[in-house]
């Protein structure tokens, strides 16, 4: 009996990686200016227009998964024989969870032999795809599903996540904070360093002044709480500004403690909320930070 490992576009993860390790993936839906899209990882996704859109003031927005979407992925996985693992994006910034458990519990009351999970992420963008990747790594090293379940539900909260952003009126359409803050900010040049909390929410953490020190903030606080025992995996995600971002990935390509950084864009899903310029860091370390300290 396989391992599917499941997950959905969320997870923002390179299309080479999800086809070499034949991860399955639900898509998500957005639209610009009321023309609905899917998304599912294609390699061809035109980023470049995406985000330029936004810049021009398009309007993007998100519709909750579809429901036959991941009935489809357990449904396939039941009928191959495979146990199937879907790891989902966070439960509080989405109801992908508990639209996977649904389908789980509609189909385990048709199949109760099948061995259907869901595992909640509590995480976003890469950060979500970070766990994918460990999961990969045990379903390839011969880790049973309930092994891998199992580690998950322990781990999931050593993702540590580091964004910021280039625009906070982005984050004023999404409701995260008020016109006054976003106008005052941005007259300001402030820019907020934000994380993903132990309840899988994405909360502010400080304000920096200029687009440079919060990304180097961002930098310097994955280097300070990623895991040391042994050498990493970095994950750097970003909304159509490589070239801006290129001489912070040198830095973490060029620490000892890190083995390799994976550099990839932030999907249309994530970033119609972000928008453009948003950089977001992820690294596994010992626990995230606290909302308090």
């Amino acid at each position: 009996m396989a391992i599917r490992i499941i997950t959905d576009a969320c997870c923002d993860l390179p299309y080479s990686f999800v086809q070499q390790h034949g991860i399955s993936i639900v898509p998500l839906r957005f639209s610009v200016d009321e023309a609905e899209q899917t998304y599912a990882l294609e390699p061809d996704f035109n980023f470049g227009e995406y985000y330029g859109k936004m810049r021009n003031g398009s309007v993007t927005k998100t519709s909750q998964i579809a429901y036959d979407d991941i009935e489809k992925e357990f449904k396939d996985a039941i009928e191959a024989g495979d146990e199937a693992i879907y790891i989902a994006f966070s439960s509080a910034l989405s109801y992908t969870y508990n639209v996977g458990k649904l389908a789980q519990k509609n189909l385990l009351a048709d199949y109760p032999e099948a061995k259907l999970y869901v595992v909640d992420s509590l995480a976003a963008c890469s950060g979500q795809g970070l766990i994918v990747d460990m999961a990969v790594r045990m379903k390839e090293n011969g880790a049973s599903a309930e092994e891998i379940v199992k580690w998950l539900e322990e781990n999931v909260l050593r993702a540590i996540h580091w964004f910021t952003v280039d625009d906070l009126d982005f984050l004023r359409r999404g409701g995260r904070v008020s016109a006054a803050v976003a106008i005052i900010g941005g007259m300001l040049h402030l820019k907020p360093c934000m994380h993903v909390n132990n309840e899988g929410k994405l909360i502010k953490r400080g304000v920096v002044r200029g687009r440079k020190k919060a990304i180097q903030t961002l930098i310097d606080k994955t280097l300070r709480d990623m895991d040391k025992s042994q050498k990493q995996t970095v994950y750097v995600s970003h909304g159509d500004c490589y070239d801006e971002i290129a001489p912070f990935i040198k830095q973490l390509e060029e620490n000892e403690g890190v083995s390799e950084v994976i550099v990839g864009n932030i999907g249309p899903v994530i970033g119609a909320h972000s928008g453009p310029g948003t950089v977001a860091v992820f690294v596994m370390g010992d626990m995230r930070e606290k909302d308090e300290d």
